[in-house]
């Protein structure tokens, strides 16, 4: 294009020094000044051809000097278009990635409803389930209401039945008091005691024993009977066999009594350390039952062998009659 517009320039140059030959050519009246002119003229369009030329190349050379620049134009440019469409690639990666992330953070987001919708559905259920338990507690507690009032009334009847039993007990009671007979009786008893006074002898440091009683109830307050059974002594053993004796008191279920055992006591080991002993005892009765007693009892027990040693022991009783 810029080619083009130096070409034009240099042909309208050249048309105006023609018009300028031609007209200095007609104004010359004689064929020397004819001659002279056209030598001239010849002259000026060399001089303005060479003008051209000159002109021509200097308008080549900066033509070439911009061929130069738009060759380097066009290579920066081009490495600018590498540069572009390798920034270009990079962008389409990243936003093929993006993409990719995107696609996958859909799936995500969709799994996540889909999920969240689950847990709804499960949530529903579930306060659908509490609120039915909420109503199944509600009857509940109104059945403990009226169970509680059923079991208050069913204890109040409890109770005045126990008081009617207690008074039938009572009365029974009263009735076999006044319907009471003679009757056979035994006592177990165990017996336990320390020694009084000197205890360094055999037979003088403690006893321990149980013994058994076959007796009979003359009345309601008065028995008797014949007993046996074996003490333990520091230095050795002995079998006591005795006549048992004993008082009550009338009572209801604890009633006070007096005994009193006495008897010999022998020695399997040596006879000749037998002797007689004697047992006073006060203690208390406590019915069990209509046949069994328990009762507990104290008092002092003395023994003497033939020509030996006498030995006091203060002792306590325990045991069950029936």
């Amino acid at each position: 294009m810029q080619k083009e517009k130096w070409f034009s320039m240099v042909r309208v140059f050249a048309l105006g020094i023609a018009l300028t030959s031609l007209l200095l050519a007609a104004g010359c009246t004689s064929d020397v000044e004819e001659e002279d002119r056209e030598q001239y003229l010849l002259e000026v369009e060399r001089d303005s051809l060479r003008r051209v030329v000159a002109e021509r190349d200097r308008s080549l050379m900066e033509l070439e000097a911009a061929r130069e620049d738009l060759d380097r134009e066009v290579e920066t440019l081009t490495d600018r278009t590498a540069s572009l469409s390798a920034t270009a690639a990079r962008h389409i990666q990243h936003i093929r990635i993006v993409n990719e992330e995107k696609t996958e953070a859909t799936e995500a987001l969709e799994l996540e409803a889909e999920q969240r919708a689950a847990l709804e559905a499960e949530i529903s259920r579930l306060v659908a389930q509490i609120e039915s338990l909420n109503e199944e507690v509600s009857y509940l507690k109104g059945e403990r209401m009226n169970l509680e009032s059923q079991t208050a009334a069913e204890a109040h009847r409890r109770r005045a039945d126990s008081l009617a039993i207690v008074n039938l007990e009572t009365t029974l009671e009263t009735m076999t008091a006044e319907v009471w007979r003679p009757h056979y009786i035994n006592i177990t008893e165990l017996t336990a005691g320390f020694g009084l006074a000197d205890t360094e002898p055999d037979y003088t440091r403690s006893v321990i024993g149980v013994t058994h009683v076959f007796g009979y109830a003359f009345t309601e307050r008065f028995s008797g009977g014949a007993g046996t059974g074996i003490y333990f002594y520091n230095g050795g053993s002995m079998v006591p066999l005795y006549l048992d004796f004993r008082y009550r008191f009338l009572g209801m279920n604890y009633k006070p009594f007096i005994a009193a055992d006495g008897g010999l006591l022998f020695n399997l080991s040596d006879l000749g350390l037998s002797g007689p002993f004697i047992n006073p005892t006060i203690g208390i009765e406590m019915k069990l039952n209509q046949r069994s007693t328990l009762h507990l009892s104290t008092g002092p027990l003395m023994q003497q062998a033939q020509g030996a040693y006498r030995a006091s022991f203060m002792v306590v009783k325990g045991g069950l009659s029936f």
